[in-house]
């Protein structure tokens, strides 16, 4: 298993091109985003403005979408039910989710400019949304018949059916997962009454192409991630294993594993560098990795077993969660091989996203022993 050098990571910031690694990595720090009044809150992701989104308690229990700008919790409100929440911000601002109705349907949301925008169905009661390009363009899933699922882009106000694959050899249902900035759409196709004969697909514009069986061995899970070059990191199935994988331009590459064993993806980069976690021999039961330039490199931890790496920026930033000796869950920063402890609000702490700025969103405990939503910026 290779593992980055310490020496090397501070060689590379003597010589100043790091940016500066070692002032970045002393000086972030959290701040409590607060709440909408009630107990708790988390933040699911962030833009390169700062802007956060998450989710969070009201005074009344209930639970609602929330922005977080320049020191202020904005409720998103709800399309007129109970609950909603946020799922992905773009840089312009728009935020998608799911809502609660009046009628106690779930249907996917636009919220831009304080105005939410229920995106309605493709026939079926409910539908949600996870993910939307800088365009506005957003990919979610609907349900169309009971038990029946179909992927959909939506774009100026309607809703296309991104349809299954291959309907003969079985295929009844499909969940979109992440859009990229040319259109391009994610997710998985399932077989009717079969839930563990899932595919991958890549929709283009045109079709669905298939990307394979989705892996989930040793309880890794299966995910899938697409970059604006149409590279496509997900979790395969090799000789039995799942381990993660790459697809470009119908090329798949094994990306390999931490001591040959199991791994899964979680997020790419534009230059191509792919995050995620792999099992690996004692004592560490799951590490981190960033796999670049047909290498996969162990991620050091924060003295725990286990670590995960949730998001990567364009300047190889990495973000995630490490295990201390205690077995504490803490927020990390890896660059260039350097792990920072991020710290929390007085408890455990847990990233979801980072931006292009390094800045990290995530949720910590706080002393009062409740979850809030956090950013870790300098």
């Amino acid at each position: 298993m290779k593992r980055f050098s310490l020496a090397l990571a501070v060689s590379v910031s003597v010589l100043g091109l790091a940016g500066g690694v070692s002032a970045a990595q002393s000086s972030l720090a959290p701040r409590d985003l607060g709440t909408l009044g009630g107990a708790s809150s988390s933040a699911v992701a962030i833009n390169d403005h700062r802007q956060v989104v998450g989710s969070s308690d009201t005074p009344a229990g209930d639970t609602h979408a929330f922005v977080w700008e320049q020191g202020q919790m904005t409720d998103l409100g709800t399309l007129g039910g109970a609950f909603s929440f946020a799922a992905a911000i773009n840089r312009r601002g728009q935020i998608v989710g799911s809502s609660a109705t009046a009628d106690g349907s779930i249907h996917a949301f636009l919220w831009e400019r304080g105005e939410l925008t229920d995106l309605g169905t493709l026939g079926g009661t409910a539908s949600f949304a996870v993910a939307i390009n800088e365009s506005g363009q957003i990919a979610g899933s609907s349900r169309i018949t009971s038990g029946q699922t179909h992927a959909f882009r939506w774009e100026d106000g309607e809703m296309t059916d991104l349809g299954t694959l291959d309907a003969s050899s079985g295929f009844a249902s499909s969940s979109a997962i992440a859009i990229n900035n040319r259109g391009q759409v994610v997710g998985s196709s399932s077989a009717a009454g079969s839930p563990g004969y899932p595919h991958w697909f890549l929709w283009d514009g045109d079709e669905l192409i298939d990307l394979g069986f989705v892996g989930n061995a040793a309880g890794l899970g299966g995910s899938i991630a697409i970059n604006d070059r149409g590279q496509v990191a997900f979790t395969g199935v090799f000789a039995g294993s799942a381990r993660a994988a790459l697809w470009h331009r119908g090329t798949v590459t094994d990306l390999g594993a931490l001591d040959g064993r199991n791994s899964s993806p979680t997020a790419i980069n534009e230059r191509g560098q792919v995050v995620g976690f792999s099992t690996a021999n004692a004592p560490r039961a799951i590490q981190a990795f960033l796999w670049e330039n047909g290498e996969m490199l162990g991620l050091d931890t924060l003295g725990g077993v286990t670590e995960t790496a949730t998001g990567i920026n364009n300047r190889g930033q990495v973000a995630g969660n490490s295990r201390m000796s205690t077995g504490e869950e803490r927020a990390a920063r890896w660059w260039y091989g350097v792990v920072m402890d991020l710290g929390t609000l007085g408890g455990s702490s847990s990233a979801s996203a980072i931006n292009a700025r390094g800045d990290v969103a995530g949720s910590s405990t706080t002393a009062e022993g409740v979850r809030h939503a956090a950013l870790w910026t300098r």
